[in-house]
């Protein structure tokens, strides 16, 4: 992916190193400075997203059914919460395409509003991400049957904080922030 630059990236504080994360960690991710690309960039981030939390909602899965297994049924609603706001969180994400306002019809992107674009998709990713730890302490504290309630409040916080984030993106795609 580092064939794939723009010379404009250099005359951009930290715009190219924002960009450069991004496509190091989302295959096909190339950005949205070209108005043609936009759409096809914002797609492939979202549809990124969206496997990543398919992934994370099959592993609090396995987690509820471990606890099913050992006969523990007290946290099964907990639980099937947690993979509702999963299911919710992804459909905000697969739907925020079509909320995009002017950002997709512009001519020139405001160099401004694209770092800010850029620093909530690395912030969207870097939140998803660390759901992993989250759900690590989790799978612990229901194999030792101890802190559960914590643990799930843990992987919940990082589910409001990717909400408040999608809210963020939302606002600024559509003029409003």
């Amino acid at each position: 992916m580092e064939e794939v630059k723009d010379l404009r990236l250099d005359n951009r504080q930290g715009l190219g190193a924002k960009l450069q994360q991004l496509m190091k960690k989302i295959p096909g991710f190339e950005g949205y400075l070209d108005r043609e690309q936009r759409r096809k960039a914002d797609s492939i981030h979202r549809d990124y997203l969206t496997k990543l939390l398919s992934t994370k909602k099959r592993t609090i899965q396995d987690i509820a059914a471990g606890l099913l297994e050992g006969g523990d049924l007290s946290h099964m609603t907990a639980m099937d919460s947690l993979t509702n706001n999963i299911d919710r969180v992804s459909n905000r994400i697969r739907s925020a395409g079509s909320a995009g306002g002017n950002f997709f019809s512009m001519v020139d992107v405001d160099t401004e509003l694209l770092d800010r674009i850029y620093e909530y998709d690395l912030a969207l990713l870097g939140e998803i991400e660390a759901m992993d730890e989250k759900l690590a302490t989790l799978n612990n504290a229901c194999d030792t049957n101890d802190n559960i309630k914590p643990a799930i409040a843990g992987v919940k916080g990082v589910l409001l904080e990717i909400d408040g984030s999608l809210d963020g993106r939302e606002k600024l795609l559509k003029g409003l922030e």
